[in-house]
């Protein structure tokens, strides 16, 4: 029984790990926006997505073996130059992320990259980049041999494909191109390295029922979870009103209403006011932490031995 339950622990782990490698090989670099009037790039805000970005400019590496670093290391070396201060990637002797080479079944696959990571990561936090020995890599001129590594870094980075015609750009399918403003503004974005400008108001076109996107005055974007956090207070015609309020995000979105919260758990930290509304009674007000809405109760004055309401102060 004990050896059934470990071969079942040991299967189950293989089959997990094998999903989340799989998945984020597929899906190992972001789309770009719908729309190509901004010059921008997207990546998910949003943890335990399918999309992953670097988060900082800093990566160190290392290559697989002396063979790779004598015949590719000079086209790696150039094809980090062609991003020039927008990343930085320092060799170590031990590091999780490794250049190398491998037999890949399809020769029109120059070099891949492959970023996996745990389910529930944001960031990437270890890849490798392989040239494929099956190819005519080596036949390519050493300015080639640069712009294909370049590619391959932008995707290490959370830069996506560029599968359409966008006037040379270094991120379509087939890299021929130096790194165009386009990608360098990406490449702010998915190292974080971009803040978005505090004297603009940023748009939040809305894209699902879960995300939108934030544009800055800058014209950089990014995917952003809705923040479920501004409350309104239902009008007196609507029967939600002493029971509900409602839910935006910043972006306009709404969300799933919600009950009216005056304070902890058992009523610890409620605030509450009393007015007085007849010799007998005083109202009880408890506002809302959400949206301030007030409700008022009419509740008996409790007298102490000198004849004055402990709540509301009333003297009879």
């Amino acid at each position: 029984m004990k050896i059934r339950g470990i071969i079942c622990i040991i299967i189950a782990v293989f089959l997990l790990t094998g999903i989340a490698l799989a998945h984020t090989m597929k899906n190992m670099a972001t789309p770009p926006l719908d729309s190509s009037d901004n010059p921008g790039w997207v990546f998910k805000d949003a943890v335990d997505t399918n999309f992953t970005h670097a988060k900082s400019r800093k990566y160190d590496f290392k290559y697989d073996n002396a063979g790779a670093k004598s015949v590719y290391g000079p086209s790696f070396r150039a094809g980090i130059a062609k991003w020039d201060i927008y990343v930085s990637l320092t060799e170590k002797e031990r590091s999780r992320n490794a250049v190398g080479y491998q037999q890949i079944r399809y020769p029109n696959i120059l070099a891949t990259a492959t970023t996996p990571r745990k389910k529930g990561k944001q960031h990437i936090e270890r890849w490798t980049i392989r040239v494929n020995i099956n190819s005519d890599f080596a036949s390519k001129t050493p300015n080639e041999k640069a712009l294909i590594m370049a590619h391959e870094i932008g995707h290490i980075y959370g830069l996506g494909h560029l599968d359409y015609d966008k006037g040379g750009r270094l991120m379509t399918t087939y890299a021929g191109y130096n790194p165009s403003s386009y990608e360098l503004m990406g490449m702010l974005v998915v190292t974080e390295s971009h803040k978005h400008d505090k004297r603009s108001t940023d748009r939040y076109p809305v894209k699902t029922a879960k995300e939108h996107t934030r544009i800055c005055l800058c014209k950089l974007y990014s995917f952003e979870k809705h923040k479920f956090d501004k409350f309104s207070t239902y009008p007196a015609s609507s029967s939600k009103r002493s029971t509900l309020h409602s839910v935006k995000c910043i972006c306009g979105q709404a969300g799933k209403d919600k009950k009216h919260s005056y304070g902890g758990l058992f009523g610890i930290g409620v605030k509450v006011q009393h007015t007085r509304a007849t010799a007998s009674e005083h109202n009880e007000i408890k506002k809302c932490k959400g949206c301030n809405y007030e409700q008022s109760v009419r509740k008996k004055h409790r007298f102490d031995k000198k004849g004055k309401c402990k709540d509301c102060g009333f003297v009879k």
